[in-house]
């Protein structure tokens, strides 16, 4: 038989002065001491972070601070920050070293010496890898999804990031001595809401081949060492990018000109990047200045970009978009008697190629396309007007333009994902097609009205401008000029703000044409 067990009285007697419940006492009393300490730390902590000079200097250079709460850089200026690399071992782990630390302090001491030689106007701020933490990820898809969490955390306009990759010894058992410096960059919405196009994550060309260990002597005084030049291309890209922002393309030009002619990169260490950036400024100038000979020297940029990387989802959209442009003719008339029907054919087929060609998803590359596809459908409506295949034209133009208004109100893109749709600039141009075309071809201006509204919400100022005005012309078509008058007015006090004298004139001009209130 098993003994009887001591009764409740018994065991308290125990107990009572034993040494199990000395050592109960002597825990319970340290865990109190170690709770009231870590409460009187993390009352100091908010102490300190109470004060603004101190909470910024800890949240920049307290390692665990600095990523759980960093401090967001100034959005009144053009941001820039450079995270410290990420070192990959050739098994695929990913660890954070003192290499990959040193190789981004080295870039950017580069990256900082570039901004100051040129002597800005633009306000900018950059960080250092000393004031961020790693983006992490064993592949550039990987990094890219982190890198635009990061971006948007510390609110930089331009994140610069990048993977420390081992090689293979040459001998079993043997220590590499080198690897592979894959630098990359990530383009934020928060500061290119009015360049949506360049948003995403970039390669900055081939991998670099680098000593490990990283010693700093080993690039000091060595101008053209690859790591050197490809930090002064940079820092060129960057200024370029941060004039691209503001619709400044003839300076953006400019710089991604210079950043091409930074000696020791050749186009085989993949300066696609440049020629891509090279072709968007010039479309983009094209647009402006309804100039075609910016769309061919488009053309000439995109080609150079493919013939180093054909499968560039991205310069194939751009090639899309400049053959497009030329399939129009004269850019400032924009009759039906100079579109090329075979230029629109060959755009429609880029496009399509685009479409099909892998890309990072940030690129937003299938909503590009849609849009692009539903221009050109709606152009070849109105060439073929008199003909019976132009209702078919049309309606596969709403069809294009309604996709991106459907993935955008349903919070996923056009293809399905649950990724919100972010370029809402293309977004609010499919609005404003998708308004033309009730206004034009369904004869129901009530119904184009919110279609353009929706569009002003969503586009950049200078469009803003634009289908302002659209909307002055839909309310003076309906006998209301006192709404026309509303539109055309805010039209023009955009126009002024952001000195776009076309639009002033439009808008004066509409204006005058209204009777007296």
């Amino acid at each position: 038989m098993f003994p009887a067990l001591p009764s409740m009285h018994t065991l308290r007697t125990l107990l009572r002065g034993s040494l199990i419940r000395t050592r109960s006492l002597w825990i319970f009393g340290k865990a109190r001491w170690l709770v009231g300490l870590a409460l009187a730390a993390l009352g100091t902590l908010g102490t300190l972070l109470g004060v603004p000079e101190l909470n910024q200097q800890m949240r920049t250079e307290i390692p665990g601070l600095r990523c759980w709460f960093p401090v967001p850089m100034d959005d009144a200026k053009f941001t820039v920050a450079l995270a410290p690399f990420v070192e990959v071992d050739i098994n695929g782990r990913v660890r954070i070293t003192g290499d990959g630390r040193e190789l981004a302090r080295l870039l950017f001491a580069r990256l900082e010496a570039g901004f100051e030689e040129l002597e800005l106007d633009v306000p900018y701020e950059l960080r250092s890898p000393d004031q961020t933490c790693p983006v992490k990820g064993a592949d550039r898809e990987t990094r890219a999804a982190a890198a635009e969490t990061a971006a948007a955390t510390l609110g930089a306009d331009v994140l610069i990031y990048g993977a420390l990759v081992q090689e293979a010894a040459p001998d079993a058992g043997a220590v590499s001595q080198t690897a592979q410096l894959q630098p990359e960059f990530y383009v934020s919405y928060r500061g290119f809401a009015e360049a949506a196009d360049l948003v995403g994550p970039y390669d900055l060309g081939r991998s670099l081949r680098v000593n490990v260990p990283v010693r700093s002597r080993d690039l000091e005084g060595i101008a053209d060492h690859p790591v050197n030049t490809r930090a002064r291309a940079l820092a060129l890209i960057a200024l370029g990018l941060a004039s691209y922002a503001v619709d400044d393309y003839q300076q953006a030009y400019d710089y991604f000109a210079a950043a091409e002619a930074v000696p020791n990169w050749p186009d085989s260490a993949g300066k696609e990047l440049i020629y891509l950036l090279l072709g968007n400024a010039s479309s983009n100038l094209a647009t402006i200045t309804l100039d075609s000979i910016y769309a061919e020297e488009a053309l000439d940029h995109y080609d150079r970009a493919l013939a180093i990387e054909p499968a560039f989802a991205r310069a194939l959209v751009g090639m899309a978009g400049a053959t497009y442009q030329l399939a129009l003719g004269d850019l400032e008339t924009r009759r039906s008697s100079g579109v090329d029907p075979a230029l629109l054919d060959e755009a429609e087929a880029l496009y399509r190629q685009a479409l099909n060609t892998p890309a990072p998803e940030a690129a937003e590359i299938p909503l590009k396309v849609h849009f692009g596809l539903g221009q050109v459908f709606l152009v070849r409506h109105y060439l073929y007007a008199t003909d019976s295949e132009a209702d078919g034209w049309l309606e596969q133009a709403r069809a294009e333009f309604q996709s991106i208004v459907n993935a955008y109100e349903s919070g996923q893109t056009s293809e399905g994902d649950k990724t919100p749709v972010r370029n809402t600039d293309i977004v609010g141009h499919a609005y404003a097609r998708l308004g033309l075309i009730a206004a034009q071809f369904d004869q129901d201006p009530a119904a184009a009205i919110p279609l353009y509204e929706q569009a002003v919400r969503l586009v950049t100022p200078r469009w803003q401008a634009f289908y302002q005005i659209d909307l002055g012309d839909l309310y003076a078509r309906q006998n209301d000029p006192d709404a026309a008058r509303s539109h055309f007015e805010e039209a023009l006090a955009i126009a002024e703000l952001y000195g776009n004298e076309e639009m002033v004139q439009r808008a004066e001009t509409r204006l005058a044409e209204l009777p007296s209130p």
